[in-house]
């Protein structure tokens, strides 16, 4: 007589085996890419806050002309220049935020409290030009001649983590702020 064993499939402690490692990767994958989203958000606000304070000092130092920041997005990302003129080629802009980024801005109140409000812009129009020029004090100079009443809001946001750049154009202080979303 012939004992043959007749071996075809997985016991039952394999198959765990392999779904439980399946279900630990998938989680690790996942916890991997939300981290890199809210880095992209605060990275996005960090980016403008930079070339702001930028164009800001530049304006301050060798006059306004060359204190000029202009903001455009194109296809779904925002892009910024210092300069008086921009490129017409967007290769040549600073890129501040990638498309998996929305982007928004609003004009608020003065009496808008940055440091409490947990709530996203009206999205920026795609191909829309935004310039801010600052004048030698620093404060950014309005089309006109008219007085801002407003604090200037820009948000940056990715599934429930957002980012606040927020600055007043009488003086150009400005800042960033993170936040979660509801």
């Amino acid at each position: 007589m012939n004992n043959v064993k007749n071996e075809k499939g997985f016991s039952m402690v394999e198959v765990l085996v392999v779904m439980s490692i399946i279900m630990v990767l998938s989680a690790v994958a996942g916890l991997s890419v939300s981290i890199v989203n809210n880095a992209n958000v605060s990275k996005a606000a960090k980016k403008l806050d930079s070339m702001f304070n930028e164009a800001r000092i530049t304006a301050m130092a060798k006059g306004e002309a060359k204190g000029t920041l202009s903001l455009k997005v194109v296809n779904g990302t925002m892009y910024g220049y210092i300069g008086a003129t921009p490129p017409a080629n967007i290769k040549d802009w600073d890129q501040i935020s990638g498309s998996a980024v929305k982007a928004g801005r609003e004009n608020k109140p003065t009496s808008f409290n940055v440091e409490t409000s947990n709530v996203l812009m009206a999205n920026i129009a795609e191909g829309s030009l935004q310039t801010l020029t600052f004048t030698p004090s620093g404060a950014v100079k309005v089309p006109g001649g008219a007085a801002y009443t407003t604090t200037n809001v820009y948000t940056f946001s990715h599934g429930k983590r957002a980012c606040m750049f927020y600055f007043y154009p009488e003086t150009g202080q400005h800042g960033t702020r993170i936040f979660n979303l509801p």
